[in-house]
């Protein structure tokens, strides 16, 4: 089974060389299955697409993709999608600081193997992290309440790090542009999904940056999550896409 890796970038020139070096000394790039590793610049405005194109311009198996200005993390998400679609069975998605570690995705490789559907990283799993309190206290509430609307068989819906099948986005539109998008691709993709499968993992703390992890950006994106999570069940029917 094919896949490609997404990882949407905005403002990162502070962690652009840590996370190019990884890459390139990763066991991606010389798995066969790693069709390609899309790094969609959504409109950073500092050094970060100078910096990527200065690292990778010898490694023609990491990829660079930009918007003109900043759209959102959803909206890098739906371009890394679309250039996929036709390329690999399945899309994984990584953040930029690399908080979740690119060796576990060989455990996601694991059930691609086995033709899982819908692939999740846990992070409560081992009950071992490294994450803020704030951090984890805010995802605990926003998880449970997130499985209540939500009703799947996933324990840490407010990861990003997943994979799925990109033939299950023929069956849906994606609208949202920002972070929201990971609980409308869950919702939308519910009734599409056979098999789910759940890992554990280890969520590292950003080096640099930390201002992305402030008590008072997790707590906006808390409220996000959940305003997007209670909306999406009023208006998913209405936003699915048709399929003759």
């Amino acid at each position: 089974m094919t896949y490609s890796l997404i990882i949407p970038i905005f403002n990162e020139e502070q962690n652009i060389e840590n996370l190019i070096n990884i890459l390139n000394n990763s066991f991606l790039i010389k798995d066969n299955n790693c069709i390609n590793i899309i790094l969609v610049n959504d409109g950073s405005i500092d050094n970060s697409e100078y910096l990527i194109k200065s690292k990778i311009n010898n490694n023609d198996k990491i990829l660079l993709l930009s918007h003109r200005q900043n759209i959102g993390y959803g909206a890098a998400i739906k371009t890394g999608i679309k250039y996929s679609k036709n390329l690999a069975n399945y899309v994984v998605f990584a953040d930029s600081d690399l908080t979740n570690p690119i060796e576990d995705i060989k455990k996601i490789s694991i059930f691609m193997k086995q033709d899982v559907d819908f692939i999740q990283a846990n992070r409560y799993k081992n009950n071992k992290d490294n994450m803020e309190v704030h951090r984890k206290f805010i995802g605990i509430i926003g998880n449970f309440l997130c499985r209540f609307f939500m009703n799947m068989k996933i324990n840490d819906y407010t990861n990003g790090f997943r994979a799925v099948k990109t033939s299950l986005y023929d069956n849906i539109e994606l609208i949202e542009n920002d972070f929201s998008i990971i609980m409308e691709e869950k919702y939308k993709l519910k009734k599409y999904i056979g098999t789910i499968a759940e890992f554990s993992t280890i969520l590292g703390r950003r080096s640099e940056n930390l201002t992305k992890t402030s008590f008072e950006y997790s707590f906006k994106l808390l409220i996000k999550y959940l305003f997007y999570c209670v909306m999406t069940i009023f208006k998913i029917n209405k936003n699915l896409k048709k399929v003759d």
